[in-house]
Order: structure tokens, then C-alpha cells, then sequence
């Protein structure tokens, strides 16, 4: 993957594993997606897509092609970590690993079975409810202004004795056997 156009904001129901969301889990999840996209909005980020996931619902925020290179990573983890912490809800999480542009994320038009479909866990079908405009998109430097800099690449020195180390002296002096490549 070259580039990242969107940044995929999902909000899970709270439930046990391999089933499908009730009705009052998917509604927990709205309602944490609903303050999310409010704080979207606050911060002046351009509207996201509102997508039922089937289990929960995603916001996805368009971004302006980024590279797909450390820093993007670095904001995009960065970003969601601090959207989980102020997002947290008894009945639903915003999942922190979205971050990783190669993850799976339910298409829209698909039916989404967890375990059986039940009246109380009904299977869903994954749909679009809201597409604004995608022309305007969040850029790198706008999520940067939100979650800082990334901190600074660290190149670890080599241990010395003051005047450097020689590899070959050492092996020598220990008394091992190497076979120098050319």
C-alpha cells in the first residue's frame, strides 16, 4: 500500500466473541460514533463517512493521499490512541489497531455474521449512511497540529572505549576463528 486515503475509525460493540451485536450494543456503539464525529467536527476535520458495520459503525475520515511510511503510521496510531482514551463507553471501544493500513475492514454491502443468526444477535447488513464530500481531506499536518510530533529518530551510537572499536583485534585477541567476507 502506497498511500492512505482514508483513516478508519471503528467503534465496536462490546460482546462476547463470534456473535453478532443486540440491538442495545449496536446502540452503545452509535452513541459513542455520535460524540466521535461530533469531536470530528470541533477539531474542524473534514466530515467523515458514516458506515454501519453490521457489529458497530465506522467514521471514515478522509486523508489527503498521505504516504504509507513511519510517520503516517506514527499519527495515525497516535491519533486513535487518543480518540480511544477520551471515547470510552461501557457498552463500546473505538479498536486502536486500525492504524495499520493493510487491516480488513467490513465492506459496505455485505452481510456481517458473527456466530448464528439469532433474534436477539441478528446478522446485519454493512451500509453506507452518510457520504459528504470527499473533496476536502484532512492532511498530514492537520492531524500532526492534533497529536504532536513525532518523536525525533533515535540512531544509536556505537559502544566505544573512546577510540573505537576494532572487530578484528578483539576476535583475535579472544582467540576466534572468523572468515572475513570482501
Amino acid at each position: 500500500l502506497e498511500k492512505r486515503r482514508w483513516l478508519l475509525l471503528d467503534f465496536d460493540s462490546k460482546r462476547p466473541k463470534n456473535t453478532s451485536a443486540t440491538e442495545q450494543q449496536l446502540a452503545a456503539a452509535e452513541q459513542l460514533t455520535q460524540q466521535a464525529y461530533r469531536h470530528l467536527e470541533e477539531l474542524r476535520l473534514p466530515k467523515p463517512a458514516v458506515v454501519l458495520s453490521g457489529n458497530g459503525y465506522h467514521l471514515w475520515l478522509p486523508l489527503a493521499d498521505w504516504a504509507n511510511d513511519e510517520i503516517s503510521r506514527w499519527a495515525c496510531e497516535r491519533f486513535l490512541s487518543q480518540l480511544a482514551e477520551q471515547f470510552k463507553g461501557d457498552g463500546a471501544h473505538l479498536d486502536v489497531g486500525m492504524w495499520n493500513a493493510a487491516r480488513i475492514a467490513t465492506l459496505p454491502g455485505t452481510l456481517k455474521r458473527k456466530g448464528s443468526n439469532l433474534a436477539n444477535h441478528p446478522h446485519r447488513m454493512a451500509k453506507i449512511l452518510a457520504m459528504p464530500d470527499a473533496k476536502r481531506r484532512a492532511s498530514l499536518e492537520q492531524i500532526l497540529a492534533i497529536v504532536g510530533q513525532p518523536p525525533a529518530k533515535q540512531t544509536a551510537a556505537p559502544a566505544t572505549n573512546g577510540s573505537g572499536w576494532d572487530v578484528e583485534a578483539l576476535l583475535t585477541q579472544r582467540g576466534l576463528a572468523y572468515q572475513k567476507d570482501s
